[in-house]
């Protein structure tokens, strides 16, 4: 980050109107550059006549690229997980209030889900119909076991998280990534 311009307004608080960040040189997001190598991949695979070899041996230079993604996530969430003497910032013990939302939440998804499956239920072919209706029935077990997934407290901490990750806000930078807008 190289600037920003903020806007005060009368009652004391800061609004954050623009932000100027350093120029990146990059060979693109890891969304288009995954979505490209997909594409090469099967249009090779398509019109190719080659001897079939393990998948490792044909994706060997993706996979070393997404393992360095894969490494550079995973030191991003400790980055995030470290104390850093910024309340706003710092880990932060989860506590019953947390665990009651979070199980209210996802009750909230799944009736939600179960809904929209009952809803388009007849348009389905019989052999997944048969499933859909199976989980249907199954509300009040899928339910229960929800409310009872976890029990007792936990021992653990809340932190910062990355908001909106996804692989259009990964650069791709000389075989390394460059996280933005986070």
């Amino acid at each position: 980050m190289l600037g920003l311009v903020e806007y005060q307004g009368s009652d004391g608080c800061n609004m954050t109107l623009a932000v100027l960040q350093g120029y990146v040189e990059n060979q693109g997001n890891c969304w288009s550059y995954t979505l490209d190598y997909l594409g090469r991949f099967l249009e090779e695979s398509r019109t190719v006549v080659t001897p079939p070899e393990s998948a490792v041996q044909a994706h060997s230079a993706y996979l070393v690229l997404i393992r360095t993604l894969g490494q550079r996530t995973g030191e991003l969430h400790n980055a995030l997980g470290k104390a850093t003497g910024d309340s706003a910032f710092n880990p932060e013990p989860i506590t019953d209030n947390d665990l009651s939302d979070w199980i209210q939440q996802v009750q909230v998804e799944a009736v939600a889900t179960l809904n929209l499956l009952e809803h388009q239920e007849k348009g389905l072919a019989e052999s997944v119909r048969k499933i859909a209706q199976t989980l249907i029935t199954q509300r009040n077990t899928l339910d229960d076991r929800i409310q009872t997934c976890i029990s007792g407290p936990i021992n653990s901490v809340k932190t910062a998280t990355t908001g909106d990750y996804h692989l259009g806000k990964v650069l791709l930078t000389q075989n390394d990534f460059v996280f933005t807008d986070l």
